[in-house]
This record gives C-alpha cells, sequence and structure tokens, in this order.
C-alpha cells in the first residue's frame, strides 16, 4: 500500500509541464504504482485544457506561416528511445558509493541543472546524513527505506528541500530512483567521495 504521495505543487507542475525530465520520470514511476495520483494528475490535465480553451489569443507575428511552413520541411531529430524504469535499472553499471550502497547516474536523461540517478542500498545500511541545496524527488522502486518521516516502501514517493537534513536507512535491500536539482550537503567522510559520485 502506498502511503507517501508527490504534494499538490508537484503534480500541478507534472501536469502542466513544468518539471524538469529527472523529476518527471520520477513522478511517472510514482504515478504507474499510485492510482490515486494518476487520478488526481488527469483532473489538473482536464482543468489545464479548460483554461487553454478560454484564454484569450495571442496575434501571431508577421512571418509565422513561412516559419511553420520551413519547419515542417526540414529533417525531424529521431525521437528519444522510450526506456522503462526497470530497463534502467538492469541496464549498464553500479558504482560502488560505500560499504553496501551503490549507485548509477543517469544524467544523459534529465535536464541541465538537475542530477538524476538510482540508488541500491543492501538491508540495515543508513546513507550518509545529508541536506539539500534544492528539490529531491525520489520514488521507491524495490524494498523499502525508512528516515524521520516514515517508512518507505514500493511506489511511495518523497521529497525534500533545502530546510531537510536526514540520515535514511534502508529497511529492506531497496533500489530507488532519486532526481535533485542541487548538489547533496553531505556530512562527515561521505563530502570527500562526493566529487566521484556527482550528487
Amino acid at each position: 500500500m502506498i502511503r507517501h504521495h508527490p504534494n499538490e505543487e508537484t503534480l500541478s507542475l507534472y501536469a502542466f509541464g513544468g518539471l524538469k525530465a529527472g523529476a518527471r520520470l520520477v513522478v511517472s514511476a510514482h504515478l504507474s504504482a499510485c492510482r490515486q495520483c494518476r487520478d488526481a494528475v488527469a483532473d489538473l490535465e482536464a482543468v489545464a485544457g479548460v483554461v487553454l480553451e478560454t484564454a484569450e489569443t495571442a496575434p501571431l507575428a508577421p512571418d509565422a506561416l513561412t516559419r511553420a511552413l520551413d519547419r515542417l520541411d526540414a529533417p525531424a531529430a529521431p525521437p528519444p528511445a522510450a526506456i522503462g524504469v526497470q530497463a534502467l535499472v538492469r541496464q549498464g553499471w553500479w558504482l560502488p558509493a560505500a560499504p553496501g550502497l551503490w549507485f548509477k547516474p543517469l544524467s544523459r536523461r534529465a535536464d541541465p541543472g538537475e542530477k538524476l540517478y538510482l540508488l541500491k542500498a543492501r538491508a540495515g545500511v543508513p546513507l550518509p546524513e545529508h541536506g539539500h541545496n534544492g528539490y529531491e524527488r525520489l520514488v521507491v522502486l524495490e524494498g523499502a527505506f525508512g528516515d524521520q518521516d516514515g517508512l518507505y516502501g514500493p511506489g511511495d514517493f518523497a521529497e525534500c528541500d533545502e530546510a531537510t537534513v536526514h540520515e535514511p536507512f534502508a529497511e529492506t535491500a531497496c533500489i530507488c530512483l532519486a532526481a535533485t536539482e542541487g548538489p547533496l550537503r553531505l556530512s562527515g567522510l561521505a563530502r570527500w567521495v562526493q566529487p566521484f559520485l556527482g550528487v
């Protein structure tokens, strides 16, 4: 049972196209497991459609038609290959971050100014205490972790901002997908490996 959901602002940003690519992938992974949030996003998208239908139209530039026709004649770039989150878990290499903790950067799928990565932890392993320099959005894909806000299982969504300082621990073997807007504020020895991990 999913107990932790994105806040209303995050769901609104998702519905209106305001999230960066990495955060959008994290929210999508939660939505694939959570009917409640899928319904909320559908309602928000319906509201956005009504707003667009009733919005005042803006005048077009005099050369708008010519530019549009020129773009139609230009060769189209191939669309990026769609890939599921589980395929991301299986593909590529996990980098050791600490005993019982691995990291997989997914930078190619993130927008500028954003980090996207997978974390894998063995049961009982604590993550280093850290704070945040911007939003972190995280979804549990497998297993469970806990922190001062409770226990997070498959499909659960966690959001942190600059005010959050925590030391999560893997309740069971755990894999999470996370997107961050700025570097983490790591404490202790973890600060020394941060440049190599890029988090």
